[in-house]
């Protein structure tokens, strides 16, 4: 590599006097002669001026030196000593900024460059991607006790971000990360603007920092109330629905909710036996039967309900709920009723009965487990399971199936010591 040695111009000029560089033109013949390969550089002198008595402007910052790349062994005039205009343009733009935006002196130190600042100042495009690497750094953060701050460091970020467009500088990729920031803080803008105490004193330290109030990412407010009034929109139409939907049950509840004497009656009755109170029994059904004289499930419990002073009664009804099911199907019902009221011996007898008549019906045999099971009779109870499982797996029931397999597992389980 060649290295051109530094000189000095003579005579030196006073203050505030400038050198004038002349190029002269020699006339000759042009040779080339072919060397080692490598770059030819000139002195640094020749690439910047020299502005040790007049740095009044600071004509040095942001200087760009720009070399030509040669090839050695070419001899003839070469002019170097171009001074390229300034990078940013510091030392001619200027920007009135908001007081208090940009914080104390020291951290940040607009108009100097590169080559000028001390090892402790940030240039100007330094300082506004330090602030905004803090900002990101501290977003997840943010907090009742540090919301202020991070919103005067986003807005000090935007004095410098406009100041650098104004001064020609490419700023695109901070640009992009001050848009990015902002607009995080309009997805967060209800915490933001409660964190800061609300509505009014977030405008009134918007109006502190100087900001324009017309930009999106500091319409924060108006955003958090756009936002609480659709919420309680759609709350109170959801409120709505719901009180329409219950008054238009209640208008047509007999409609949706059809009332079920017979039903109602068999459970009052079933309530009632369950706690040794044939009379209340007794009176759910004869008002079931008031709706339906005819039921035979309601004509079967009246005739169990009725006391044995009422027994001409109580056959009267036995013999026509008889007449309407058959003989199987009314011993079925009645030991259901006998279940129901605690009553295992007489339901045990009715079962026994529907046994005989349909031995391969799964239903008697998982009914009379039951009555076993109170007796307690439990081998009994384990062996009618037994039955009317297989039963019930053979004419399909699977419903009848899984219960008695599950109540079977049961019983076993209580009796394993």
């Amino acid at each position: 590599m060649q290295v051109a040695t530094e000189r000095w111009s003579l005579p030196l000029f006073g203050f505030r006097r400038y050198d004038i560089d002349v190029a002269e033109d020699e006339d000759g013949r042009e040779r080339a002669i072919a060397l080692e390969s490598g770059h030819q550089i000139t002195a640094a002198w020749s690439a910047l001026d020299d502005g040790r008595f007049n740095t009044l402007f600071g004509q040095c910052s942001g200087d760009e030196v720009d070399t030509r790349r040669l090839i050695a062994g070419w001899i003839g005039c070469v002019d170097t000593q171009k001074v390229l205009k300034q990078a940013g343009r510091f030392g001619r733009v200027r920007r009135e900024i908001h007081p208090g935006i940009l914080g104390p002196p020291g951290q940040y130190n607009p108009g100097v460059g590169k080559l000028q600042q001390q090892h402790d100042q940030l240039n100007d495009a330094d300082a506004l991607r330090a602030t905004l690497d803090g900002l990101e750094k501290g977003e997840g953060g943010l907090t009742r006790a540090t919301v202020e701050g991070v919103l005067k460091d986003f807005a000090r970020a935007r004095e410098m971000l406009l100041y650098q467009e104004e001064a020609g500088t490419d700023v695109r990729s901070e640009r992009s990360r001050y848009e990015d920031f902002g607009a995080r803080l309009e997805r967060a803008a209800t915490q933001v603007v409660r964190f800061c105490g609300g509505g009014e004193r977030f405008r009134s330290l918007r109006a502190k920092l100087g900001v324009d109030a017309e930009e999106a990412s500091w319409q924060l407010d108006a955003i958090a109330a756009r936002r609480q009034r659709r919420v309680l929109i759609v709350a109170g139409s959801t409120l709505a629905s719901i009180l329409l939907m219950l008054g238009l049950g209640y208008v047509f509840r007999e409609t949706l909710f059809p009332v079920d004497p017979i039903r109602d009656a068999v459970s009052a009755a079933q309530g009632a036996a369950q706690k040794r109170n044939p009379a209340a029994a007794l009176g759910a059904i004869e008002t079931g039967l008031a709706f339906s004289p005819t039921n035979a499930t309601l004509l079967i419990w009246q005739g169990a309900m009725l006391p044995v002073t009422r027994s001409a009664e109580s056959s009267a009804a036995y013999a026509q709920a008889r007449a309407a099911l058959g003989e199987a199907d009314f011993l079925l019902e009645r030991s259901q009723v006998w279940l129901a009221a605690v009553e295992y011996d007489l339901a045990l007898k009715d079962l026994n009965g529907v046994i005989a008549i349909r031995p391969k019906d799964p239903i008697p045999y998982y009914l009379r487990a039951s009555a076993y099971e109170g007796l307690p009779d439990r081998s009994a109870a384990i062996a009618d399971l037994q039955m009317s499982g297989e039963l019930s797996q053979l004419v399909g029931n699977d419903y009848l199936y899984a219960n008695a397999k599950i109540r079977l597992g049961y019983l076993m389980q209580q009796m394993s010591p």
